[in-house]
């Protein structure tokens, strides 16, 4: 309904006056939630072609998603030791009908370089196997970011590992939270991922957790329990037995007593 519309009706358009010859007609911008007609339309105009009519030209509604899965081996809840790596991996999947412009990520590293250290150089990403721009790691910050176009129906796969920490104990947790987002084009409604900041901490898909496992040494001693009442003196299965044997003698003297004092009384 804009200059050069000759038809009012909204959604409909009507080009009038033309001179002969050839044109193509195609969508400049698209309406507010919908995606762009890129497809161009050729028309002529001529003796025989002095009125065209092109139909109908549909735009396909514009339908965003973004769906984060964060995953870990060993697998989450399972128990690590010092010195154990655990490798991490991020899906990133655009499952709606738009192109994120980017996509981004963030994982929350405070609770797991903590107890762990970062091994340089294993952050890598891909999107349909093939190799695009690394995830960055901040170790002072504690934290990953990543960013890339995602086109629709595509899959990132982010990774990078860990190494368990040597002097971690039993009352140590390793854990961490992804989020993350995805811009569209104008006049499209962002997409609502599944790991935002106000819910992933609560959601399995966006978290990991690991608890250490600090194993003994086999080759301590065990202590050898020692008596309560002279600590200096251990307590043994034989000095036992002798105790034992020691008071049964001394029953059965005090019962051959007894019995001699009542034959005297007799």
């Amino acid at each position: 309904n804009g200059q050069n519309d000759a038809d009012s009706t909204t959604g409909s358009l009507k080009v009038t006056g033309l001179a002969w010859g050839s044109y193509t007609l195609q969508e400049a911008t698209a309406p507010t939630g919908y995606q762009l007609d890129s497809t161009t339309h050729d028309i002529t105009i001529d003796a025989e072609h002095t009125s065209v009519a092109l139909g109908e030209v549909e735009n396909t509604q514009a339908i965003p998603g973004l769906v984060i899965k964060k995953t870990a081996d060993p697998a989450s809840g399972t128990q690590v030791t010092s010195g154990q790596t655990i490798t991490y991996t991020v899906t990133v999947e655009n499952t709606g009908n738009v192109d994120l412009t980017p996509a981004s990520i963030d994982d929350n590293l405070s609770d797991v370089l903590d107890n762990a250290t970062y091994i340089e150089g294993s952050a890598s990403a891909t999107i349909g196997g093939q190799g695009v721009t690394d995830p960055t790691v901040d170790v002072d910050g504690a934290a990953l970011h990543w960013e890339n176009e995602l086109g629709a129906g595509q899959t990132a796969a982010l990774t990078y590992s860990v190494k368990v920490d040597d002097d971690v104990t039993d009352q140590d947790v390793i854990a961490n939270v992804v989020t993350g987002e995805g811009d569209v084009p104008p006049g499209v409604t962002p997409p609502a991922p599944n790991c935002v900041p106000e819910t992933a901490s609560e959601n399995p898909d966006c978290t990991t957790h690991h608890t250490p496992e600090v194993q003994t040494n086999p080759d301590t001693p065990t202590p050898t329990p020692t008596n309560s009442a002279n600590p200096s003196l251990p307590v043994t299965g034989s000095d036992a037995a002798v105790i034992a044997i020691v008071a049964g003698l001394l029953l059965i003297a005090g019962s051959g007593i007894v019995v001699v004092a009542r034959r005297r009384r007799s």
